[in-house]
C-alpha cells in the first residue's frame, strides 16, 4: 500500500515539474479561443454594417473606375482588414480582385481604413474577410426583381 502511495505521489510530482518550466509559454498570454459566433456577430454587428453604411462612399471608387471605360464592368473583390483595440482599421488587403485595377484597389483601401468600427471583444481574432461585390445597376436591378418574385407567395385559384 505504501509503495502505491509513494508511485502515485511521484507520479504527480512528476506531472508537474514536467507540465511546468520556469517561464511562462506564450499561449498564457493570449486572448481566449474564439468560439465563431462572437466572431461572426461583431463583424455583422460592425463591419457590414459600416460596409453598408458607408455603401455611397465606396461606390465612388467603383464609378470612377468604370468612367475609364473597363472591359470588366461587375465582379468580387475580398478584402482583409486588421481591427485595432481601439476599433479602428490599420491595415487593408485586398485578398482578390476581379477588377485587377489599382487605382480601383487604392481608392477601396484608402476609404475602409477610415472606417471605425467598435472595439473587438476580447477573444476574437481582430482580422476580419468580406467579400464585396460590385454589380452595374441593370443586374442589381434585375437581381432585386427576381428576389421579389421568389418571394412572392403562390397565387391560390378560388
Amino acid at each position: 500500500m505504501l509503495t502505491l502511495f509513494l508511485v502515485a505521489v511521484i507520479c504527480i510530482l512528476a506531472g508537474l515539474l514536467l507540465g511546468k518550466s520556469s517561464t511562462p509559454s506564450p499561449s498564457a498570454y493570449q486572448m481566449p479561443a474564439d468560439d465563431g459566433k462572437l466572431a461572426k456577430s461583431y463583424k455583422e454587428e460592425n463591419l457590414v454594417k459600416a460596409i453598408r453604411d458607408n455603401a455611397k462612399i465606396l461606390q465612388t471608387c467603383y464609378l470612377a473606375y468604370l468612367d475609364k471605360k473597363p472591359e470588366i464592368k461587375e465582379g468580387v473583390m475580398n478584402i482583409l482588414l486588421k481591427v485595432e483595440e481601439s476599433g479602428q482599421i490599420s491595415e487593408v488587403k485586398i485578398t482578390k480582385d476581379q477588377f485587377q485595377n489599382l487605382d480601383f484597389e487604392n481608392c477601396l483601401i484608402k476609404k475602409i481604413e477610415k472606417f471605425y468600427l467598435s472595439p473587438p471583444p476580447l477573444g476574437i481574432n481582430r482580422y476580419l474577410a468580406h467579400e464585396l461585390g460590385f454589380k452595374s445597376e441593370e443586374t442589381a436591378l434585375k437581381e432585386a426583381k427576381e428576389r421579389q418574385e421568389k418571394n412572392r407567395p403562390p397565387k391560390v385559384l378560388p
